[in-house]
């Protein structure tokens, strides 16, 4: 989508050569360069450098033989429109907010495997979940079987039936290479992520990104990302899927996947979401599953450990790099990935920034239900007798 502002204003009496326009961020603060290269003829303008989410300030002056009016014409805009982008589904998945993996009929980690889940982890209506055993952990809660997987599966199912309700551009069979900006997207077979796929929100925090997969979602082993800009965040990506989705080794992923069937995670894969599997079982393998983490800002260092979605400044580079596999700098090193667009206009970084000392992924993980089932109904009043022979 192109972006801009056009101002007009009404000429000015006696004889003149043209305006200079001069702008900025705030009242008071236009630079002094003007946007035009020479006096503007007319007497309107349209300034195609804007962002979204930016107010701009324009100040407009005549001028006469290369000498600028002593006054000025001020104006102050109301925020660049974001983008069109479809309403999210995180509503309907409210009675699965706390869930990192929910199945349906069994959740399994292949034992021994360091396998970490932020969130609950649940399966209904069956009951089996294997092989959380050190080193694997959670930081949730278990639900096998309970009232509060219940909910959540009747809750995957509303996002799944909303989310497929909705118009859709359609999409080739493989995503990967592509640059998305926010939309409904749809494969009516099977969806393949080969290398990079980029998410632009083009700087709107609430951007969404909604995909129809009518049957399979697979990733290519070793080289497949899902990479966020411009204001992305994981937890407004939709995966919907009309089968199984299958994240081979050492994909990097984000999003909300709701699956028909099952998913199967392969080893060393990192999710930046949720697994639901509706009718079928969740696999895992030596795997990362974090609930929508905010990567900040570090600095790489010797000996530095760096975690999974951190944003890492490189001083010898001049380069910011997302971790995409933790590690700890020189020792066992982090594997990065260059986030193309990463820089705003003015060259900050569109990922929070803390100290740079620090590195912190912050969770903000909502709390698991308590597992209690729902009360009995309340008893019919008002009884009377309407006729009797």
């Amino acid at each position: 989508m192109v972006h801009q502002i056009t101002i007009q204003w009404n000429a000015s009496p006696g004889p003149i050569s043209g305006y200079n326009v001069r702008r900025g961020t705030a009242v008071g603060n236009e630079g002094p360069t003007p946007l035009n290269a020479v006096p503007i003829v007319g007497t309107s303008f349209t300034d195609h450098t804007v962002y979204p989410g930016v107010s701009y300030s324009y100040e407009v002056t005549a001028v006469y033989n290369g000498v600028e009016s002593a006054e000025s014409l001020g104006l102050f805009s109301a925020p660049v429109p974001f983008g069109p982008t479809p309403e999210s589904l995180d509503g309907y998945l409210d009675g699965a907010a706390s869930f990192g993996v929910l199945a349906a009929s069994t959740v399994t980690n292949v034992p021994g495997t360091p396998t970490r889940i932020s969130g609950d982890v649940g399966v209904s209506p069956g009951t089996s979940i294997t092989g959380f055993v050190a080193p694997a952990s959670i930081s949730g809660v278990f639900h096998a079987g309970d009232f509060v997987a219940a909910a959540a599966q009747g809750s995957v199912l509303a996002a799944f039936t909303a989310g497929n309700a909705l118009a859709a551009t359609t999409v080739g069979a493989d995503l990967g290479g592509l640059v998305l900006t926010p939309g409904v997207y749809k494969n009516a077979s099977s969806v393949a992520i080969t290398g990079s796929l980029v998410l632009d929100g083009e700087g709107n925090p609430n951007a969404v990104w909604i995909f129809q997969v009518g049957s399979t979602l697979t990733t290519a082993s070793t080289n497949s990302s899902i990479v966020l800009v411009g204001g992305a965040q994981a937890n407004n990506v939709f995966w919907l899927v009309g089968s199984s989705a299958t994240l081979n080794t050492s994909t990097s992923f984000s999003g909300n996947i709701l699956a028909q069937s099952s998913i199967s995670v392969s080893v060393d894969v990192n999710i930046n979401g949720r697994l639901f599997a509706m009718t079928g079982a969740v696999t895992l393998d030596k795997d990362s599953v974090v609930i929508f983490f905010d990567g900040t800002l570090g600095v790489y260092a010797p000996s530095t450990h760096f975690n999974l979605g951190d944003i890492v400044f490189d001083c010898t580079t001049q380069t910011y790099q997302q971790v995409v596999v933790a590690g700890t700098s020189e020792a066992t090193p982090p594997v990065f990935l260059v986030p193309s667009g990463s820089l705003t206009h003015d060259g900050t970084v569109t990922w929070m920034s803390l100290d740079p000392a620090l590195v912190l992924v912050s969770l903000n993980l909502p709390p698991s239900p308590p597992n209690v089932p729902p009360p009995p109904p309340q008893a019919p009043s008002g009884l009377v007798l309407i006729s009797e022979n």
